[in-house]
């Protein structure tokens, strides 16, 4: 099974499994390398398609062939949203373009444009169910079509804001990224391990992933 995950200092997979023996600890300094992708494209990323682009680097080369792509977030872009909020409350204008990024489905649409890819794109949202939902709705597309679907799941803190609302807790700004298959035994068994434990955090998953060596 392909899969990677990217968190501020533990970024590979050999990292997840020296962080889950204690070896390693996350280090919030870190940002995501994304110098392979052209500038005039990469000044428009915001935290989270960094962290997306960076954990496709790790696991999918170039010569990947295109696949239907499954997106899901708890929060998705709310950095953005606020800053949004907070110009409309200043009363002053509000730009076309970060309101299209700040959209719940903009990161796999930019994704898709980025590598080229045109087949069909789902951004899923569940509140704290957001990483089963995403690679039950992964597994499903790639049952019905026979194929690999590529699924993400990436977060990051509440704004400041918004903190109090927030309905677990706080976890690093972290991105799971791995191709679903559903012609796959190993895969099968974790998605039936998922639909059994439906609010699964994101380390948990990656914990699960890294249980099971896959």
């Amino acid at each position: 099974m392909k899969w990677n995950a990217w968190a501020p200092g533990v970024n590979t997979r050999k990292d997840w499994h020296e962080w889950a023996k204690n070896e390693k600890d996350f280090d919030l300094a870190q940002i995501p390398d994304v110098s392979f992708i052209k500038p005039m494209v990469r000044r428009r990323l915001s935290s989270l398609a960094k962290m997306v682009f960076a954990t496709a680097n790790q696991f999918i080369d170039e010569q990947q062939q295109p696949m239907p792509l499954v997106f899901a977030s708890r929060y998705g872009e709310m950095d953005k949203t606020v800053q949004l909020l907070t110009q409309l409350c200043n009363q002053e204008g509000l730009s076309p373009t970060n309101f299209g990024l700040s959209v719940h489905n903009s990161l796999v649409g930019m994704f898709g444009l980025v590598k080229k890819w045109t087949d069909s794109s789902t951004a899923i949202g569940a509140g704290n169910k957001s990483v089963s939902a995403g690679l039950i709705e992964a597994y499903s597309q790639s049952k019905a079509i026979q194929a690999p679907v590529l699924y993400f799941y990436y977060d990051e803190a509440l704004p400041k804001v918004y903190q109090q609302y927030r309905d677990g807790l706080n976890t690093p700004p972290i991105c799971i990224g791995l191709i679903v298959d559903a012609s796959d035994q190993a895969m099968t068994v974790l998605y039936h391990s998922i639909k059994k434990q439906v609010a699964i955090s994101p380390i948990e998953f990656i914990q699960l992933l890294i249980s099971r060596n896959v």
